[in-house]
């Protein structure tokens, strides 16, 4: 522990540096990168759906996991629509077909990943 590797003294900075400052959105704090990321994420997708343009867009933080941005609200040129992150994903409200086919990926890819661990620690 006394000598940490340059790679992960670097990874370490890197990650602080992508989450940044904490802010207070609509009274949640949450890492201002991840909402930076959440905006850009769902910006798009809203503007296209609501035949908005991203200006006319606002956003509403509505929930979190720890400090990342799980739900967004977007409001824009008479729409409104919840967008919700699974994985690196953002569905919105009438996505739920797609999300919940996102979700079954992740969850099988996570209990691979574990019997895989529990494969190699057997050995």
């Amino acid at each position: 522990m006394k000598h940490l590797g340059k790679s992960t003294v670097l990874c370490a900075l890197f990650a602080l540096g992508c989450a940044g400052r904490i802010v207070v959105v609509d009274g949640i704090e949450v890492y201002e990168g991840h909402w930076r990321a959440a905006r850009e994420g769902v910006q798009s997708v809203a503007s296209f759906q609501f035949e908005c343009p991203p200006d006319a867009l606002s956003y509403s933080l509505l929930r979190r996991s720890g400090r990342a941005v799980s739900q967004v609200g977007v409001t824009g040129c008479g729409h409104r629509d919840v967008y919700t992150r699974i994985g690196s994903e953002w569905f919105g409200s009438g996505q739920r077909e797609a999300a919940a086919d996102a979700q079954q990926r992740i969850e099988a890819a996570a209990q691979a990943a574990a019997a895989a661990q529990r494969q190699q620690s057997q050995q």
